[in-house]
Formats: structure tokens, sequence, C-alpha cells
């Protein structure tokens, strides 16, 4: 088998690994007690869009994305639920992240 063989199939085989690994639910801290308080402490209207889709705390930090779009979570709202619970599984400060505007192209063709 030549190392380039080699190496792919060390890193599927890490891949599959990484897919069945369990998810860490971790415990709320003392200001962040619920679910609702912590879609509150991400900004973004994120727990009016959300409303009763997301109820438990396990549910929260277990759900993959793709079962939140089964319920209805639009794809941005999805990808910035995702990265605040990383950071809040990694022991970070939760706070809302502002958008970033889009810029308007330039259409005079100057």
């Amino acid at each position: 088998m030549s190392s380039n063989n080699v190496i792919k199939t060390i890193w599927r085989s890490l891949n599959v690994r990484m897919l069945h690994t369990k998810t860490q639910i971790p415990p709320p801290r003392p200001d962040i007690k619920n679910v609702q308080q912590f879609l509150r402490r991400i900004g973004r209207n994120v727990h009016d869009k959300v409303n009763d889709k997301i109820d438990t705390w396990e549910k929260l930090f277990s759900m993959t994305t793709g079962e939140m779009k089964t319920v209805g979570i639009d794809a941005r709202t999805r990808r910035y639920i995702a990265r605040q619970r990383q950071n809040y599984r990694l022991g970070y400060e939760i706070r809302a992240y502002p958008k970033h505007a889009t810029s308007k192209k330039d259409t005079s063709g100057n």
C-alpha cells in the first residue's frame, strides 16, 4: 500500500470515529440557567425566531443542524446557534455578535 493510501485510510477511520462521539452537554452556568436565557444572551432575536422549537437544555446542546432544519430554523440562525453553543462548551463568555453589513456593489459601470 502506498503512503498516500495509508493516509487516506487513517483519515477515513478518524472521521468515522468522530461521527460516533457523544455530544457533550455542559451544565448551566449561574448567569445562564435555561434555554431562554441562552437564546436571549446570544442576541439577534434568536429567541423570537426559535420560539418553542428548542425547549430543553439537553435538546439545545444535542440537536444537529440537520435536526434544527427539520423543525424550521433558517440556515443563518442554525449556524449562529451552533457557533454560540460551541463557544459555551469551550467556556467562553456568551454575548451577541453583530451582523456584518453587506456592501452594495457599484452598478454604475465606472
